[in-house]
């Protein structure tokens, strides 16, 4: 077959819907972006991934310090228990205002004033 009556072969069947989808060349969503919206896109995952470190240290703080705490403060097993009981209502409370702030604000800026905080 010819080039032109190929060419004119694959016209047609774009035109009429029949193309075959292996050979038409469609650009991913990646590439669609513009470099701007790239940077941001990478930007926004640097975010959540340093929010999500923070919320791993503040979870790991006091287990990592229970030693030394016990043994600087003369604390017994029950009242290092009461330490966790009270770091443990304070972030589950924190989790439904900080909730409900997000709601109220937005994810942009409440994700910057929680990250921030």
């Amino acid at each position: 077959m010819s080039t032109t009556r190929q060419t004119n072969v694959e016209a047609e069947a774009v035109r009429t819907g029949q193309a075959d989808e292996r050979n038409t060349a469609r650009p991913s969503f990646a590439d669609s972006l513009t470099q701007g919206e790239r940077r941001l896109r990478w930007f926004l995952i640097g975010w959540m991934t340093l929010s999500t470190v923070l919320n791993l240290i503040d979870k790991n703080t006091l287990a990592i310090l229970a030693p030394t705490l016990s043994e600087l403060f003369d604390m017994s097993q029950a009242d290092y228990a009461r330490i966790i009981m009270a770091f443990q209502l304070a972030y589950a409370t924190m989790y439904i205002v900080g909730g409900r702030f997000v709601d109220l604000v937005g994810e942009k800026i409440g994700m910057a004033a929680c990250v921030t905080w």
